[in-house]
């Protein structure tokens, strides 16, 4: 067993001991205070799923049920929801927002019809048109992220020959990324996200192991690397995630906690960090966003009733969002149930996923936080690189989880195959 300098420890608890002792409050508020409301649905519509929200937290971006009982693309923009055109040949099945630049001024997701499934690239103001394929016909495309500057779109489409191949289109050019070196092609590959600059892609792909799993990749300049497991994790991995200098990437492996299903998971520097998972239920996580500096993730933990949103924090790991809205920032959530926490502001302030809400309905929501102060951040940041892997759980309070929808995980990689 190694052993650590007794320094190291003196160093971690003097660091400890300064912010417990400084005359400040914890959360310094900048801005707005805190808050969270439901974001409404289409007129006539009995449920909204948030999916992302842009990086300047004005616009959020997901699906509303409609008046024709058909789910619908739309973005919520300072609040206020508006659908966004379909697109595509044949009849209308269902659309989806998945993405959105730093802005909010391109937005990215799919429209389903009966001629098949159409990537689409959308304005706010709701005009739409078509991403293309990588060959395969018919043409069967989703766009799943999209850059800062909205110029790279990622996603998946089908190959010419069969298969998923992931996708990086710029300047109007769809570019396939490949598999894995070695790995034979089953489902083939799938890509979530973006880097703000474009050139960091993240997804999965058919495992170069060759077991029939899929594992987590960052794509970077021409090359798909392989993403390690967690301890105990050999059989699948996922990246959903990557923060906007491309420098984290969150999403999920298998563990030896965990087993064969997921507990999030953050990569760094060539490294890899569990972020365990609420107490009670089955052991089972994932990350689905992360801040641009990596100190702030979202995502989804199961309990023993269900599935709850969770926000993990290099300074308190992972706690249910609900506790800390309530207890931390006083907001009154009597009613809600939050299941999902699907997106997050490039500050780490705003934060967007679904849940049930106090009429029983599955509903968008947002919440807005008041932003750390800087020293408070620094002093945190230099512990979680002092005290090493994380892997703590959380306090938890189970609750009922809504009818599943495309999720942004599943809808983002609707192909997958779980």
């Amino acid at each position: 067993m190694a052993t650590v300098n007794n320094d190291f420890y003196l160093f971690r608890w003097f660091l400890f001991g300064v912010v417990s002792l400084t005359p400040f409050p914890m959360h310094v508020v900048r801005g707005a205070s805190p808050s969270f409301h439901g974001l409404g649905m289409l007129p006539d519509g009995h449920y909204s799923y948030a999916y992302a929200v842009s990086g300047d937290g004005r616009v959020v971006v997901g699906q509303s049920h409609g008046a024709d009982n058909r789910r619908h693309a739309v973005a919520w923009i300072d609040g206020v929801i508006s659908p966004l055109s379909p697109i595509g040949s044949g009849t209308f099945l269902e659309s989806a927002a998945q993405d959105l630049s730093y802005d909010g001024s391109v937005i990215v997701g799919y429209v389903r019809t009966q001629q098949g499934l159409n990537g689409a690239m959308w304005s706010p103001d709701g005009g739409g048109v078509e991403l293309g394929g990588l060959g395969g016909t018919p043409v069967q495309t989703s766009g799943s992220g999209v850059s800062a500057d909205g110029l790279t779109i990622v996603g998946q489409s089908n190959r010419i020959g069969g298969g998923w191949g992931a996708f990086r289109r710029s300047g109007g050019v769809m570019m396939d990324l490949g598999n894995f070196a070695g790995a034979v092609p089953r489902t083939g590959s799938l890509a979530l996200d973006v880097s703000g600059d474009g050139a960091t892609v993240v997804g999965f792909a058919d495992s170069p192991k060759n077991n029939g799993e899929l594992e987590a990749f960052a794509w970077l300049d021409g090359t798909m690397n392989l993403l390690s497991d967690l301890p105990g994790g050999d059989r699948q991995s996922r990246a959903w995630a990557v923060s906007s200098n491309g420098a984290v990437i969150v999403g999920g492996s298998s563990s030896t906690g965990s087993g064969a299903v997921f507990e999030a998971a953050l990569w760094q520097e060539s490294k890899v960090l569990g972020l365990g998972d609420l107490d009670g239920g089955t052991f089972e996580s994932r990350a689905l966003a992360v801040s641009d500096d990596g100190q702030f993730v979202v995502g989804v933990g199961r309990t023993s009733e269900g599935e709850e949103a969770f926000l993990w924090t290099a300074q308190d790991s992972m706690r249910r969002l609900e506790d800390v809205l309530t207890k931390d920032y006083g907001l009154d959530l009597e009613g809600w149930i939050l299941n999902w926490a699907t997106g997050i502001s490039a500050d780490g302030r705003i934060m967007v996923g679904y849940g049930i809400d106090p009429y029983n309905r599955p509903q968008a929501w947002v919440a807005s936080v008041p932003e750390p102060g800087t020293l408070f951040l620094t002093i945190w940041g230099a512990l979680f690189f002092i005290r090493g892997p994380l892997g703590l759980r959380g306090q938890s309070r189970s609750k009922t989880s809504p009818p599943q929808p495309n999720d942004r995980e599943r809808q983002r990689s609707e192909f997958e195959i779980r």
